[in-house]
């Protein structure tokens, strides 16, 4: 994802402040009908998805594989207040006043 801030601006010129954003992911977790199949986290240069794996005593664990190197993100627990907490996780990395979307 910060490929994307690098090739824009320079490996040097990288800004002071970045926007990282994370959502409850808009897209299926699952394909429709008798016979549905998972859907695979989209992965680009802007949103990486991040499927449910375990919730440990503080946090709740999300990871997605990328040519096969997993890759977690820890959400602390708190921030889900009671609440269920999402199948899949969303991503962004992006630039402070930057509008964005998850995409599909």
């Amino acid at each position: 994802m910060t490929d994307r801030l690098i090739a824009e601006h320079g490996l040097k010129n990288l800004p002071q402040k970045i926007r990282v954003t994370i959502g409850r992911s808009p897209r299926p977790v699952r394909t429709i009908g008798f016979g549905s199949e998972p859907t695979q986290p989209h992965v680009s240069d802007q949103v990486w998805e991040y499927d449910f794996l375990e919730k440990k005593a503080n946090s709740i664990r999300y990871q997605v594989r990328v040519e096969e190197q997993p890759y977690s993100l820890y959400v602390p627990g708190g921030v889900f207040k009671g609440r269920s907490y999402p199948d899949r996780l969303y991503v962004y990395i992006g630039m402070p006043g930057e509008k964005q979307a998850p995409s599909d």
